[in-house]
């Protein structure tokens, strides 16, 4: 009996697993087309709602217990006809234990396909939340292209005529700058040009005035020298009375004055030789040999510039340089006493009294 028992419940067992399992998977079958589908049309009614899964395993529930109940009055019965059959019990449990094989081999076929539900049902939702953008961004492109665009356009061209406008309008500036700078660049072109001849007429009236005035003062210097040619001794041993003095002094401190005014002035070896003269007689020895430095520089042959030095020297006591001088101006002019007679003093102040004899 106790056999007999566990073969049927092993095989109600069975077949109640087999009906949950069914039963599920058809429930989430069901949800995993139905819900995607409902969302895609954006309508879910509340009669659809109130049909849930529960509902459905409380009534499947209440079949098995029915059925539970006809096969315990069933296993009753066979208990009591079987008791005496072992033979036969072997073979019912046999038959049971191949088809509990089967259900085993079932259930695990079932439990594949309700793991891979989630997946295709993840899938589903996926291409049809692909799909659903896809529509969405179409639709979105069509409205951009029916109302954007257009707008779009419009102030594109709005925008485009501004841009004309202002281009035209700058153009037209730039041409009158340009209108107004060539003229004000011609002016100053014709302004240049007249300053530019005023400037050579100027140039042309100061040169002119400039020679003008240069051929001035070089009269004026020839009148000064000859002046003070005139009042100056015949000879360097002589000497001027006190009342010629300060006149002597006005025309040296005037040639002094007309040389820094007029740069331009052109002095002969002679002029500077009587400068030199008219120094020696002021006293102003230094000065007397730079001039006569200067003169001798222009004409190395002149006496009377050599002459002067010698004498000056003498003053100051260079009586090398002195007797070098006299020397010099003996050898242009071999009959000059004045230069014999300085050779004579210098020679004597040397204190080579034979020479001084003999020359």
């Amino acid at each position: 009996m106790v056999p007999i028992r566990r073969v049927i419940i092993r095989g109600r067992v069975g077949s109640m697993a087999i009906a949950l399992s069914l039963s599920l998977l058809f429930n989430l079958l069901f949800n995993a087309l139905m819900v995607p589908a409902a969302l895609a049309q954006g309508v879910v009614t509340k009669d659809d709602a109130t049909v849930s899964p529960a509902t459905l395993l409380l009534q499947q529930e209440r079949q098995e217990l029915e059925q539970l109940r006809a096969e315990k009055q069933l296993q009753q019965l066979i208990d009591q006809s079987l008791s005496r059959s072992p033979q036969f019990q072997d073979r019912i449990e046999f038959e049971v234990d191949r088809a509990f094989e089967r259900t085993t081999t079932l259930l695990n076929i079932l439990l594949v396909i309700l793991t891979a539900i989630p997946l295709f049902a993840a899938l589903g939702i996926w291409l049809l939340r692909r799909s659903v953008l896809a529509e969405l961004v179409a639709e979105v492109r069509s409205q951009v292209e029916k109302e954007v665009l257009p707008e779009l356009k419009v102030q594109q061209s709005t925008s485009i005529q501004e841009i004309e406008t202002i281009k035209a309008a700058a153009l037209t500036q730039l041409t009158e700058l340009t209108s107004d700078s060539r003229a004000i660049l011609d002016e100053l072109k014709l302004q240049i040009g007249i300053a530019e001849q005023e400037m050579e007429s100027l140039k042309s009236q100061m040169t002119l005035q400039m020679q003008r005035m240069v051929s001035d003062a070089q009269l004026v210097k020839d009148q000064t020298i000859q002046e003070l040619t005139g009042i100056l001794p015949m000879s360097i041993q002589g000497s001027i009375s006190p009342d010629v003095q300060p006149r002597l002094g006005v025309l040296t401190t005037f040639l002094d004055t007309l040389k820094s005014a007029v740069p331009q002035l052109t002095f002969t070896p002679n002029d500077y030789a009587k400068q030199g003269y008219a120094f020696f007689f002021e006293s102003r020895y230094e000065d007397a040999i730079a001039l006569y430095d200067k003169a001798i520089d222009m004409d190395p042959d002149l006496y009377d510039a050599w002459l002067g030095k010698a004498a000056t020297l003498l003053v100051l006591q260079d009586f090398d340089g002195a007797l070098t001088a006299y020397e010099k101006a003996i050898a242009l002019r071999q009959d000059s006493f004045e230069a014999w007679f300085g050779k004579g003093a210098v020679l004597r102040k040397l204190e080579r009294y034979e020479e001084a004899i003999a020359s």
